[in-house]
Parts: C-alpha cells; structure tokens; sequence
C-alpha cells in the first residue's frame, strides 16, 4: 500500500479554502441562488479533483520518486498538516447545515471522498474518522443545548485535543440537525466503502473511534424530543429556550441512525468482521443497549400527519435491526424480556393481526417491499404490513422460545403451563422463571390466532391447526433472509415425548390440556416441513437455489439436515402426516414463474403429497452429488447427500411394506 504524499492535505486543503473563501463573511445557512449555483460548481470541481487523485492513486500513477508514508497511525498534534485536517473537516462539516440539500449533499461527498483518498493513501485514517466522530457529538450537544460547559470535561473522551474540541466547538455553534444527519450519512458511506476493502486495520479502526464516539453520546437528551411536533414548535430544555427546527430534519437525523447502525449489523458488516475470535464487537451491545431507545424515537404514538406516513419506514427499520442483532447475540433473560415488552408497546398490532389469507395475491404489488403502506391510510392490512408482520412475529418467537429453552422440560411442566392458569392469571403479575414466561406468552399468542380448547384429535382442530401452519410458513415465502431463521428456530420448542397432535387417541386428558403440549404440536418440525415442501411446491432447483446461494446456504443445509434426520428418527409419523388432506392454494406458493400454466390445475387436492416430496428430495440429491463430483458446489454437501439417501432407503422399505399388504 502506498501512503499520500506530504503535500496532499495541503492541497486539499487549498483546494477547499478557496471555494470556500468568497462565503466566509456570509451565513452559509442561508444563500441566495446566484450565490448558492456558483458554490454548487466549485464543491463540484473540489470532488473532482480529490476523486482523480484517488483514481491516479488507486492505479499507482503517482510519482514514487515522492516520498511516502506507510501507516495508519495519526498526525502530530501541533502539525500542520493536522491543522489542515482539522480545517477541512470543520468547514466542510458547517456546510451540512445549509438549507440547501444540493450543497449538503455535495458537502458530505466530498468528506467520503477524502476519506477513500485516505484510506487508499495508508495514513491518517485515524485522525480523519476521530474528527468525525468529535464532530458528531459537538453537533449534537450544540443542538440539544446551548451549554457545552459539561462538554469541555469530555475533551479526553473525544479523542482530541482541548485546542481542537475549542474549534470544532466554536466552528459548530450553529449546528442543527441536517448537520447531525449528514454527518451520520457520511459515516454509513465510509462503512459500506471499507466492507470492499481487505485491509482489517481500517475497519477495526473504525469501529473502534465510532464506538467511542458511541459511548460518550448523552442519548438521555432525545428522550424529551418530539416528532409530532410542529415545526415551529418551541420546547424548553435545560432552562434554555432552543427552536428544534423542522420535524423533517429530526426524522432525516433518526432515520440516517438507525441506517446507520443496519449497516454496521448486517451479516459480514464490520461489527462482524472486527470481531475477535470468540468476543463480539463492543459496538454490537452499544447498539444493542440503544435499542430500547431507538425503539421509543422512533416507534411512538404519532400524534402528525407527516410522521403517520413515515412510521411504516420506522418500523421496518427498527424492526430490520432488532432481528440482525438477533442473529449475532445470544440474549440474557433481561434482554429477552425487555424485548418483549418492547413488542407489546410498539408492535401489539402486528403480533395480533390476522395471519395471511390463502387466498391473497400480490399481483398487483411489488413483493416484499416494506414501503407500500398507503400514505392516507397507513393502517390499512397490505404485503407491507404483512412484511412488517413477519418481522415482529420472528422477534416475538425468538424471545419467547429463547426463555423456554433456557431450562430444562421439567421445568415446564407445572400449574403455570396449564391453559387454566394462562385464562385466570394476567401473564405481567406471575413471578415466574423464564421458560414459564416464555410458554405463556407463546401461549397467549396462539390462543389469539388459533382456538386451542377443543380435542387435539378433533378432525376440524387438526385441519385448522394445519391451515395456521400454512399461513405462517406463507408469511415467511418471500423474505428469505428470515426464512430458516424462523424455520429453525421452532426447533428449539422442547417437545413432549410421544405427544402428537395427529395421532388419534394417543393424548391423555393432561396432555389435551397442557400448553407445551399445544405449543409444540402446532410447531411440530415435521408437519411444517412438509408444509414448507408444499409451499415451494416441491421444487428441486428452488431449494437447490436456497442451498448455493451466500445469504441462506448455510441455514439451509442446516434445516433440511435436521428435518431429514427428524423424518428418519419418526418415520411413521412424517408418512401418517402426508396423508392429510386440505387446500394450499397455489398463490401462496413459492415457485418460479413458468407460464403457460393457468390456475385450474389440480394442485392443492392434497397439501401433503409423499411422492411428491420424495421425488423432491431425491432430485435434490442426484442434481447436488454432479454439481459435488465436479468440485462445484460451495461447501461440502456429505453429511446431506448421506441423509438424502438414507431418507431413500426409508422411502423404499415403506413402499416394500405397502406391496406386501
């Protein structure tokens, strides 16, 4: 790696400076148009210039007669050149709160383009992100207050000097909230340029100035702030009379963060790939700890019209990081019940809405976008609110079957798990152990979707209780990044030992009234792997796409894995089971579009279908061992293939039992 020659920080600088040069007697917030054309043409130029310099030096054209540096360490403090940094960052960090958008944006360019100039260069990374961080949290307590008395006693924590935190302060007096906002914007652009590169140094550098800066935030000081309010709205705060500005600014601000931290969460982002071996990212349970927060900005009641239309995009967002972080923690029992809460308060709505209609068709939508709530009817049940819906249900199951799987099933097995306790006693006053709390709540939230106080062996309650199964699994169809994490998930319900809601006479009186024994006979593993097998209507190259692709490969070679050697360990129970009748309508299915089909076609006169299953599964097979013995497949498929064919040979000793009689 080449490092930047010494004069590249003064010429930026120069550069800068001189576009800069004929606004300094003026107040940047507001410019007239002349004044704001010709300053939009020279941050244009100034981002030109620094990107071909990028370019020549990406492509090793400098000059290496020059002399170079070679690290990523940080500048002299009492240095020019950190006095030129200082200056670049500042002046253009001022311009993020012009009320032009166009210089905003072109300001913040020009900030991530310096950064990747930077970044390719090998030096002074870290005091390029440290600046942005300081100046972070200098603009947001210069826009929450007017005091910054308690600031100075932070100068350590800020990662800079006194000399520097007085001129960030001084420069950033008249910060608001689009600076607030653009900063946490050029932040997320620096985190999607360094997951392309491979260098770990300038990631974990990152991460770690950005989870200082993370740290040393008085988030307590946004508890007070309104969304609902109107733009003009005056509120007093710390004894200090302060105009909040426009309510579009602030949902820009809490839009960007919660952007921001999706960003840094999502698999193989950096607070995954900085992980040391074994230890989590300090930055994924500072997020973790702000979720609670993050949940009540941006998920309160919305008393306006404008924030009624954005919190669809709130909560998929907020709802989008909760489930990331679901992926890469394992919660203690205060998180999970805190998140529970959480849910009740925010997405009771969700968590009680009909489950999807067999009969919905998203013809008319576009699939699986989070966007397409009516902006004047926002309530209104659509595929957005049924993604939305999916989301809250994943998080709900994760929690609560993460508390019934912290003990063991005898635990379970007392008056708190009885259906009688679960009508009589309010779930919030019973002080009892997590994996209780865990089965009421689930409990509870099958009850609401699904009567459970007829006989389990009833024809119409198994029927039923197979038509909630496919309207779950339907929910999940067309967002695959949750898919097997739910599928999977539902594994971990402990099961009761030789309770099966299919097996006619086989369920005590207890049995029919034990709430474990309900819970886990709607989530029976093998009932919703036929389900899901009905739903991709049999389809060997779909989960044959399912296997090979990055994002769900891994997580479905696991779950076919367990389900296979589920089937084999309870074979009679996986046939008796496909030999249920009912209706999966073929709109719910997830298939490939081939056309020249209409919908009159017989599929759905059986949900289950054995044949059907098995043709599947051994397709599958056969198309995975070519792809295997020609070194193509992306992993070791072994341990598949042999349960593949051991599922065979259970399918053959079945139909060999079915001749002889």
């Amino acid at each position: 790696m080449s490092g930047c020659r010494g004069d590249d920080i003064s010429r930026f600088f120069c550069l800068i400076d001189e576009c800069l040069r004929p606004y300094k007697e003026l107040e940047l917030v507001a410019l007239a148009k002349d004044q704001e054309r010709h300053l939009l043409i020279s941050l244009s130029q100034v981002l030109r210039e620094i990107q071909r310099c990028t370019d020549e030096l990406d492509s090793g054209s400098v000059d290496d007669s020059e002399e170079f540096t070679d690290n990523c360490g940080s500048l002299n403090p009492h240095s020019q050149d950190h006095n030129f940094l200082t200056k670049i960052v500042t002046d253009l960090v001022v311009l993020l709160a012009a009320e032009s958008r166009y210089v905003q944006h072109l300001a913040g360019n020009i900030l991530v383009a310096i950064s990747e100039f930077i970044a390719s260069s090998g030096s002074n990374w870290d005091e390029t992100i440290k600046f942005l961080c300081a100046c972070f949290e200098i603009t947001l307590s210069n826009t929450l207050s007017n005091s910054s008395a308690s600031w100075m006693n932070g100068v350590e924590k800020l990662n800079c000097n006194e000399r520097d935190f007085i001129i960030l302060n001084s420069r950033l007096k008249h910060a608001n909230w689009h600076s607030g906002a653009g900063i946490i914007l050029i932040l997320r652009k620096i985190v999607k340029f360094l997951k392309g590169k491979d260098d770990r140094r300038f990631g974990e550098s990152f991460v770690n100035s950005l989870s200082s800066c993370l740290s040393n935030v008085s988030w307590d000081l946004l508890d007070n702030i309104p969304l609902h309010c109107k733009p003009d709205y005056q509120i007093y705060y710390s004894s200090h009379l302060m105009n909040l500005g426009e309510m579009e600014s602030r949902i820009m601000f809490l839009g960007n963060l919660v952007q921001l931290f999706c960003s840094l969460i999502k698999p193989s982002g950096l607070a995954e790939a900085t992980s040391n071996s074994g230890n989590k990212s300090p930055i994924l349970h500072i997020i973790l700890n702000l979720v609670p927060k993050v949940s009540k900005w941006c998920l309160g009641k919305p008393q306006n019209c404008d924030h009624k239309q954005i919190l669809p995009y709130f909560r998929h967002k907020t709802l989008m990081l909760m489930t990331r972080i679901s992926f890469q923690i394992n919660f203690e029992c205060p998180t999970l019940f805190l998140w529970l809460q959480l849910l009740h308060e925010h997405c009771e709505d969700l968590l009680l809405q009909p489950m999807p209609r067999l009969d919905s068709s998203p013809n008319d939508c576009l699939e699986g976008s989070p966007f397409l709530s009516s902006l004047s009817d926002w309530q209104t049940p659509d595929i957005s609110s049924r993604h939305l819906q999916g989301r809250a249900v994943f998080l709900f199951l994760r929690c609560t079957i993460s508390l019934m799987s912290m003990r063991g099933e005898a635990d379970l097995q007392c008056i708190c798990g009885r259906p009688n306790a679960c009508l009589m006693t309010d779930i919030n006053t019973i002080d009892c152990c997590p994996p209780r709390r865990g089965l009421l709540e689930l409990y509870n939230w099958l009850r609401w979707h699904l009567p459970l106080n007829m006989p389990a062996e009833d024809k119409m309650n198994r029927e039923k209780c197979i038509t909630f199964a496919k309207s779950f699994i339907a929910m999940y169809m067309h967002q695959d990044d949750v898919l097997f994490e739910v599928l999977l998930l539902l594994f971990d319900i402990p099961s009761c030992a030789k309770k099966q809601i299919l097996k006619v006479g086989q369920a005590s009186q207890e049995a029919k009234e034990d709430a474990l024994f309900h819970v886990s006979s709607i989530f029976n593993p093998l009932l919703l792997f036929h389900v899901f097998l009905a739903g991709i209507r049999y389809d060997n190259q779909l989960l044959l796409d399912y296997l090979i692709s990055k994002d769900t490969g891994i997580r479905c070679a696991e779950y076919l894995l367990r389900c296979l050697r589920a089937a084999c360990n309870s074979w009679d129970f996986f046939v008796e089971i496909s030999a249920q009748r009912g209706a999966f309508h073929r709109r719910i299915c997830k298939r490939r579009k081939v056309y020249g089909y209409g919908d009159q076609d017989d599929y759905g006169s059986k949900c289950f279908r054995m044949e059907e299953a098995k043709a599947c599964l051994l397709s599958l097979r056969d198309t995975v061992r070519k792809i295997h013995r020609r070194n193509l497949f992306p992993y070791n498929p072994e341990v598949l293939l042999q349960r593949l064919t051991r599922f065979e040979e259970l399918c053959n000793v079945n139909i060999q039992v079915d001749e002889k009689q």
